[in-house]
């Protein structure tokens, strides 16, 4: 927090391992109910989402699941490969989603965190892949 900001003036969104466009519904309904005032886009080293790419992980749903959904999602918006291109890319997405206010800024943020997050071990009879 910097400046006059009041932890009681943040409402978070937080989307773990996803992207801007699996937040666009909760920022419109946070501005209608709270009035926000910015959008901050954040992304972290070490994130997940750098472990896969859109290719991959629709090759690996349709084997595994046997459907496909290389339709469903934009693949723009589906992995980080770089970054300045992802972060530049969720910030254009929310800030031309017509669910955000135009007076609302939306700048980004890369977070460097310190090391690698631990990996936390798959339960019995689950499968990890990637």
């Amino acid at each position: 927090m910097t400046g006059s900001a009041r932890l009681s003036s943040i409402h978070s969104l937080v989307v773990g391992g996803g992207r801007a466009a699996d937040a666009l519904r909760s920022i419109t309904v946070s501005q209608h109910l709270f009035g926000i005032e910015r959008v901050v886009v954040v992304h972290h080293s070490f994130c997940g989402a750098t472990s896969f790419s859109a290719e991959g992980i629709t090759a690996a749903w349709e084997h595994e699941q046997h459907s496909d959904i290389s339709s469903l999602y934009d693949w723009d918006g589906i992995a980080i490969a770089d970054f300045e291109t992802s972060l530049h890319y969720d910030v254009a997405l929310i800030r031309n989603s017509p669910g955000t206010p135009k007076q609302v800024a939306v700048p980004p943020l890369l977070r460097r965190v310190a090391r690698r997050p631990e990996r936390v071990p798959c339960p019995p009879g689950h499968r990890r892949t990637g």
